[in-house]
């Protein structure tokens, strides 16, 4: 619905993951399911746009 909100929990990184626990945990969730993983916050952005979404925050 237009005025409706949608809320995304999980992770996702805003800007390159580089410590070692945030890789392995992508690797993990990877390995259980290709279409799993830590997410870059820069790939959402675009898609949910294209969809009418737009951000509003981040907590």
């Amino acid at each position: 619905r237009p005025d409706g909100l949608f809320f995304l929990y999980g992770p996702v990184l805003d800007g390159p993951a580089s410590a070692d626990s945030n890789l392995r945990f992508d690797a993990a969730l990877r390995a259980r399911d290709p279409l799993q993983g830590v997410r870059e916050l820069a790939d959402l952005l675009p898609l949910a746009k294209a969809h009418g979404f737009e951000l509003l925050s981040i907590e």
